[in-house]
């Protein structure tokens, strides 16, 4: 079965991971013979219709997604959200690869962890 994980671009949003949505269980009505998926924005909490030619597969096409520290916080939350899938793991791990963020096996941490010689100590004085 493929992975329901999708890299979506949604009008003035960027490249965003996503997921397709079943219609039935939105209560959505769509004609069987379009062209558009109807997909969930993680993080963003949007759902929308989407040409299927502004849609791949997320492993496939990771390197559309900004690397932007003003989405930094927003793509913590994708992730977080993405926690709720059984087959998430593997697409968290690349993505938090990607990213360089510190994703512990607890999830998403609060912020990134700093290479040791950039941590400040008490004070906020440079250790080292």
């Amino acid at each position: 079965m493929a992975s329901p994980f999708l890299v979506a671009k949604v009008h003035e949003f960027p490249w965003w991971p996503a997921v397709k949505v079943d219609v039935a269980d939105d209560q959505v009505t769509c004609d069987e013979q379009s062209n558009e998926l109807y997909v969930y924005l993680f993080g963003i909490k949007r759902r929308a219709w989407i040409t299927k030619d502004r849609v791949f597969p997320l492993f496939e096409r990771l390197d559309l997604i900004p690397d932007s520290l003003g989405l930094r916080q927003k793509l913590r939350d994708s992730l977080l959200e993405m926690r709720s899938y059984a087959d998430a793991e593997p697409i968290i791990a690349a993505l938090s690869e990607r990213f360089t963020m510190n994703f512990g096996p607890g999830g998403p941490a609060d912020q990134d962890v700093p290479p040791p010689e950039q941590r400040q100590g008490r004070g906020g004085r440079r250790q080292g």
